[in-house]
């Protein structure tokens, strides 16, 4: 769920969502199209969007290459922020899933779905804090697994232990860099350390380290500037030998305009045109300076 129309690649604590575009600038968003286009330019599938004045998606909908309705999303919202309920339905009509989600002062306690025959529900519980202290997957009536969250004195998250349908720990993940490990058999332990170092510029780099229950060491090493934008990510396997590297591109608003993934002698490649008001344009993208495809932006305004 994107509030004022805002598109992001991927959020980290320690810096600002990725930004593609937003409509903060100018008249809101009623509804846009995006038509995508294969290499040749022949039309791929058109998709269809619509919003309510909060900025919030109230309507999706997938068109073949022939016009043809393949999938259709409804949601509803209380006040137009709260979402109640989402219903996905195919190109015939018939449901394929249906989501109730239920909030208590503000925050999401209760999600029940259904597709065919089989439900999911998630339940959420929280400390005075606000912050979550236990989240529960059950699936037809039946515990699935469950994770409880510890905290320090600031609310720092410190803990997390999983457990399975019979409520047996099976996994303990420390976010403590300095954690030592606990004594309890047949239980999978990691533990995640994340540290932040300052860079002359002003910006900062953040090292995200990962040792998985076998020991294994798995790292990624984020560059921000001084206004918290991401510019690179690398990713590095467990010998610390670097696999991926990500890079990011941004306009003088702060929006992301291109991004470059490193993969295996390969550079997959993301481009993004804005108009006047910072919405998405065009977009454009492939691999190793080739064009795979693009997709055309076509807005209607709030009056």
């Amino acid at each position: 769920m994107f509030n004022s129309f805002g598109f992001y690649l991927h959020e980290n604590t320690f810096g600002k969502p990725i930004k593609y575009s937003a409509s903060n600038h100018g008249a809101k968003v009623k509804e846009f199209e995006v038509t995508y286009r294969k290499e040749s330019g022949k039309i791929n599938r058109r998709n269809l969007y619509r919003l309510n004045s909060s900025g919030y998606f109230t309507y999706s909908a997938v068109y073949s290459k022939n016009n043809k309705l393949k999938q259709e999303s409804i949601a509803t919202f209380s006040d137009d922020t709260m979402l109640t309920s989402r219903l996905t339905k195919n190109g015939k009509g018939d449901t394929i899933s249906y989501t109730v989600y239920t909030f208590n002062n503000g925050k999401l306690v209760r999600s029940f779905s259904k597709v065919g025959n089989r439900s999911q529900e998630m339940l959420y519980t929280y400390n005075s804090l606000g912050k979550n202290t236990q989240t529960t997957s059950n699936r037809n009536g039946k515990q699935k697994y469950a994770i409880k969250y510890e905290y320090d004195d600031n609310g720092k998250l410190i803990k997390q232990s999983t457990y399975n349908k019979k409520n047996v720990l099976i996994s303990v993940t420390n976010f403590e860099c300095n954690y030592q490990g606990e004594s309890q058999k047949k239980v999978d332990q990691s533990k995640v350390c994340t540290r932040q170092d300052k860079l002359p510029n002003g910006g900062y780099v953040v090292y995200n380290d990962y040792t998985n229950p076998k020991g294994k060491l798995m790292r990624s090493v984020s560059t921000y500037t001084s206004d918290s934008n991401l510019v690179k990510r690398e990713e590095f396997n467990t010998k610390n030998v670097l696999f991926g590297t990500i890079q990011y591109e941004y306009n003088a608003q702060g929006y992301c305009t291109k991004y470059v993934h490193q993969y295996k002698k390969k550079n997959y490649y993301y481009t993004v045109t804005l108009n006047e008001m910072n919405l998405i344009k065009e977009t454009i993208w492939g691999n190793n300076n080739r064009i795979s495809g693009k997709a055309i932006y076509s807005y209607n305004f709030f009056q």
